[in-house]
């Protein structure tokens, strides 16, 4: 006859292995993985040094708070939140800083406004 200790022992592992394989199966969705494996994601290390970062791949989330359609594209202004492992910005935490990100076409500014995005792209430079 086993003991209690040993059935203990075995929940413990298989809610070890679940906890595992949930934690295995977020992913970053392919629209904003980007073209590199491991794009910039510390705001802080880009403000800090950003002529060390322009050209690098950076993706940025956070809640948008502007948004203005020039001719040629549209520019947010986001302010920026960390991200969770699946790339989306993590709620209830406090704003790194404000980042621009341009988008070549015309995005309808109250499709936008106030919503929380994620973007990927170049560094092109720092304000």
């Amino acid at each position: 006859m086993l003991n209690g200790t040993y059935y203990r022992s075995i929940i413990k592992t298989a809610v070890l292995l679940g906890t595992m394989i949930l934690v295995g199966c977020v992913s970053v969705p392919d629209v904003i993985k980007g073209t590199t494996k491991t794009p910039v994601e510390k705001l802080s290390s880009v403000k800090n040094a950003p002529e060390l970062y322009i050209g690098h791949e950076g993706r940025f989330g956070g809640k948008v708070l502007s948004i203005l359609n020039e001719k040629d594209q549209t520019r947010l202004e986001i302010s920026t939140l960390p991200l969770a492992g699946n790339a989306a910005p993590r709620l209830g935490t406090a704003s790194l800083g404000r980042i621009y990100a341009y988008v070549n076409y015309f995005l309808e500014p109250s499709d936008f406004k106030d919503h929380y995005v994620t973007v990927v792209g170049l560094i092109t430079r720092a304000c």
